[in-house]
């Protein structure tokens, strides 16, 4: 593959960016989302310069003959968090390049340090942020080479998710894999990036016994294998995530590591972590939303933080629905269970895992569209005990790959007298012809939906009547 030739979509965000008034541009992502991959790129740009400073030791003076005497006006900065005093230098960067003409683009892996910057050193407008999240389903079509462009007409197959979810047909640097060197090296940049800060630490602070046990809460959610002495005395390793697929959420994984006491870790200690992962990125909150009111989320942390005891975790797990942000995570997941666990994962065996993985790659991609905030959030709308899985703009979508009941279906009955696009993701089932002329929702096939929100286009469909006509591609 061309690095470049091909293009993800922040790249292109970031250009447009530059265009502005911003002289500062803050790229947020976790590990190995391809930040450098980005910054490498824009180093072809006219008057584009690359610097990384986990190879080069920079001082005071080098670093302000960086940026005043160097003659390029496209400074990329990689890992910033490895410049010692950096958090002091960018709380006057704005200042110091007045008059320079020069714009930065600056990227870090340590996550937390990152947000931080943009909130307080950077924040109140003086930097544009920008995250980069995992390849969403268009940019996996485009670099996988079964979409030649963005945007172009393509209608994906079932084949196309399985693909996506197993990451097939990409460049092996872009395969995103989770193991305990990612681990390691994720809280290594986090540590260099808190020794080097100066000022206030705000980032969820993990002591060495508490990081190594990160590995074993992510590994045992995704069901890679840990090590038999971390899991004594379960007798089912992955039990509740690959008997129930329900279970691949975090919610039941952190209550039974707690049970079995993996590394004689307390329930403040997998609070901790938990919070810890939340403040990272790792994590997504699902909101329960409605016309009375929208479930607050700004207190999560505090509320992990002050854990003390087994039924305070339980409650905030029930309050709370934790899941691991990207379904690229889930990927591994999918690798593990038919190259470890010898479970061949066939679509048309497994209907209801797949229902699993496509309903959060729909949440993904809503909250990839967001972009960045302080948190990552996915909507779910919930009243009268009905829900819809995805609530976002005026969109509302009922996800589904098998078959659903007619009571099921209540995505027609969420907002009657708002103006909303409602979608129904699978294109099979019987309906009740009494309810038909309530029924005003699209019945679009799960991939074809996952890729109208991947591009947006998803915003373009009709919101229909009353007296609309029925689509076609309703097939009642």
């Amino acid at each position: 593959m061309d690095k470049i030739k091909k293009y993800r979509k922040v790249y292109y965000e970031i250009l447009q960016a530059l265009n502005t008034e911003h002289s500062i541009i803050l790229l947020i992502g976790l590990r190995r989302m391809g930040k450098t991959y980005i910054l490498e790129q824009l180093a072809n740009e006219p008057g584009g310069y690359y610097v990384d400073f986990r190879e080069h030791d920079y001082d005071a003076d080098n670093y302000y003959e960086l940026l005043k005497d160097n003659e390029n006006n496209l400074l990329l900065l990689d890992e910033v968090g490895y410049l010692e005093g950096f958090d002091d230098y960018f709380g006057r960067l704005l200042e110091d390049l007045k008059g320079t003409g020069k714009k930065i683009v600056m990227a870090s892996s340590a996550y937390g340090t990152m947000k931080q910057l943009a909130k307080e050193k950077l924040g109140g407008g003086r930097a544009h942020v920008i995250e980069l999240f995992p390849l969403d389903f268009e940019e996996y079509l485009y670099f996988s080479g079964k979409m030649q462009n963005y945007a172009e007409e393509y209608s994906p197959s079932e084949q196309d998710i399985w693909d996506y979810f197993r990451l097939e047909g990409i460049a092996e640097g872009m395969k995103f894999i989770i193991d305990e060197r990612y681990i390691t090296d994720t809280f290594s940049d986090i540590k260099v990036a808190r020794d080097n800060q100066y000022g206030t630490i705000r980032d969820v602070i993990l002591d060495e016994r508490q990081c190594a046990s990160v590995h074993d809460v992510l590994a045992y959610s995704l069901g890679i294998r840990p090590s038999v002495k971390r899991l004594t005395g379960m007798a089912q390793i992955g039990v509740r995530e690959l008997g129930d697929t329900r279970g691949i959420k975090i919610k039941e994984s952190l209550i039974s590591k707690a049970n079995v006491g993996v590394q004689k870790l307390s329930i403040s200690d997998l609070s901790k972590i938990l919070a810890q992962l939340y403040h990272g990125g790792f994590l997504f909150a699902e909101i329960i939303t409605n016309e009375e009111s929208t479930q607050s989320y700004s207190g999560i942390i505090n509320d992990l933080l002050s854990v003390k005891i087994d039924s305070e975790l339980k409650e905030i797990l029930s309050k709370y629905n934790l899941s691991v942000i990207s379904p690229l995570f889930y990927t591994r997941l999918m690798v593990n269970l038919e190259l470890v666990a010898d479970r061949l994962i066939k679509s048309e065996e497994n209907n209801a895992l797949l229902g699993d993985l496509f309903e959060l790659a729909m949440k993904a991609e809503t909250v990839y569209q967001r972009g960045f905030q302080e948190y990552h959030i996915a909507y779910k709308y919930s009243k009268n005990l009905k829900e819809v899985d995805i609530i976002h703009k005026n969109l509302i979508i009922e996800c589904s790959v098998g078959y659903k009941e007619n009571n099921e279906h209540h995505v027609d009955e969420i907002y009657p007298e708002q103006s909303v696009i409602r979608i129904v993701t699978h294109g099979v089932g019987k309906y009740d012809s009494k309810r038909k002329e309530s029924l005003r929702y699209h019945r679009i096939e799960f991939p074809e939906a996952l890729l109208l929100l991947s591009d947006k286009s998803v915003y373009d469909l009709p919101i229909l009547s009353e007296s609309d006509e029925f689509p076609a591609s309703n097939n009642f």
